[in-house]
């Protein structure tokens, strides 16, 4: 796996893993994210769920927005069968995340795309995650070649 860093955290360590949630979105980590969850999925014959947070204001824009990052993330796992996809309405995405981690032995997540000072002043959800998760957390950044997962379907080719 060509990537730059995985870390691994969280409250919970698991020797079985049968679960993996994946929260993804379009920032430059989330496509690696997967191809590691995919790669533990298969070692252990682990279900994937791949999961998008949204506001819960209704809004259309933000719909479709997940549809496309839960397509692309699935479109990555290629012809792996054990998956399942879906989008989570809550205010506050790393509260949504946490509490779902209770229900997979494992969260795979891309690291923060956030420059350390903003990450200070406003948080990031990846590290209130890895702080305060159930599961065991696997945090992936690739520093380089960033890509998202829509860079296939922005590619102007």
């Amino acid at each position: 796996m060509d990537c730059d860093v995985v870390s691994v955290g969280g409250a919970h360590t698991s020797r079985d893993v049968s679960s993996i949630l994946v929260p993804v979105a379009g920032g430059p980590h989330s496509g690696r994210a997967v191809d590691v969850a995919r790669c533990l999925a298969e070692k252990h014959g682990a279900w994937v769920e791949l999961l998008h947070v949204v506001p819960e204001t209704g809004d259309d824009e933000f719909l479709a927005d997940a549809e496309g990052y839960v397509t692309a993330a699935n479109e990555r796992l290629d012809e792996f069968e054990g998956v399942d996809e879906w989008i989570l309405e809550a205010d506050d995405a790393a509260e949504a995340i946490i509490d779902q981690s209770q229900y997979y032995d494992v969260t795979v997540l891309g690291a923060p795309q956030k420059h350390r000072l903003h990450e200070f002043v406003f948080g990031s959800t990846t590290e209130d995650v890895r702080s305060s998760a159930y599961s065991t957390v696997i945090s992936v950044e690739r520093r380089n070649g960033r890509e998202s997962l829509l860079n296939n379907w922005l590619r102007t080719e």
